[in-house]
């Protein structure tokens, strides 16, 4: 290898290159050009437009764009409508004057029920000098504020034969005090002629007087 073959510099032909320039500017490269932008101006004008034959992008942007729509209103529930009375306003104080009453004269007062109706009828059976069953009672009676002597005690024989002789044939009305801690009913009980038994057993030494009950009802 002779010295200039060595550092000889690689020149490319130009044939090979030869026609490169005119093959860019042919016509049927812009046709083919022409073409490619005419159809994505087509397929981008489907895409905005939300044309059917697109995929649907264009629905989805319409949508977005479109204002909210208020969702109705719910129905109010039907309200009985209530009158209302007026009532008389005192102009010097500024506040509502009170109702009168329908009947100042006789207050109204509540209706007896069975626990504060009084208990009629007869002595079914008697217990000892202050304790008894009325007819159709199943709870035994105490007279309220006195005390007579109990069974096997001196003299409870005799306070239980008084009361029965008292109240033998007779009709009492017994009216309910309280309840004691044997649920017994407690009463105040007069005879069929309006006297006090309690007061009877006392006048006659079959009972005593309890104050610490009583209060001192019978003269203590």
């Amino acid at each position: 290898m002779g010295r200039r073959e060595k550092y000889r510099v690689f020149r490319p032909r130009r044939r090979a290159f030869l026609g490169r320039s005119r093959a860019l500017l042919s016509p049927g490269t812009w046709a083919f050009g022409f073409l490619g932008i005419a159809f994505g101006a087509v397929v981008n004008a489907n895409w905005a437009s939300g044309s059917p034959r697109g995929d649907g992008r264009g629905e989805r942007l319409a949508v977005l764009a479109a204002p909210p729509v208020a969702a109705p209103a719910a129905a109010a529930p039907d309200v009985p409508t209530v009158a209302v009375t007026a009532l008389p306003v005192n102009l010097a104080a500024g506040t509502p004057a009170p109702a009168p009453l329908a009947n100042p004269e006789k207050p109204s007062s509540p209706p007896l029920t069975d626990d504060t109706a009084p208990h009629t009828g007869a002595v079914a059976r008697v217990v000892d000098g202050d304790t008894f069953y009325l007819d159709g009672v199943e709870t035994r009676f105490r007279l309220w504020g006195v005390d007579a002597p109990e069974r096997h005690a001196p003299g409870a024989a005799e306070a239980a034969e008084a009361l029965t002789n008292l109240v033998a044939g007779r009709t009492l009305a017994c009216e309910e005090m309280n309840r004691d801690r044997y649920a017994r009913i407690v009463a105040r009980c007069t005879l069929d002629d309006g006297r006090d038994i309690a007061r009877i057993l006392i006048d006659i030494g079959a009972a005593i007087e309890t104050p610490r009950y009583s209060g001192g009802y019978y003269g203590g």
